[in-house]
């Protein structure tokens, strides 16, 4: 097997902008308009929730958000909070303006769902 030094494999090649994103074009629009107006007004990017079944680029749109406000991006899975503490805990310790990204938030517990919806 040759081995491949200094070569990347296409899959492992991460998108750090909006631009390098296909598809979903009015998806994309909508959070190009809303990261405009948080550059324009220097606020934070606005409380967003992104739905879609597994595997279509959630995190990776995320990931890109962070990116372009040129943010920290603070990710942690649904599953691993479990009391309220933990999520206030959570958004507490993140850096001022960091993109949370709770990935598989139907897994949080019922009472913490319900404290997000009212944010978003």
């Amino acid at each position: 097997m040759q081995e491949r030094r200094g070569k990347q494999d296409i899959n492992q090649v991460v998108p750090t902008s909006l631009a390098h994103l296909v598809g979903n074009s009015s998806i994309i629009e909508q959070v190009r308009i809303a990261l405009d107006a948080a550059f324009q007004d220097n606020t934070r990017f606005c409380h967003t929730a992104l739905f879609s079944p597994a595997g279509l680029g959630k995190s990776t749109v995320a990931r890109c958000i962070a990116s372009e406000m040129c943010v920290p991006f603070v990710e942690c899975l649904g599953q691993n909070i479990r009391t309220v503490s933990e999520l206030m805990s959570l958004l507490l310790k993140a850096p001022d303006k960091a993109i949370v990204f709770i990935d598989e938030c139907h897994e949080l517990p019922k009472p913490i769902q319900k404290i997000g919806r009212a944010h978003v």
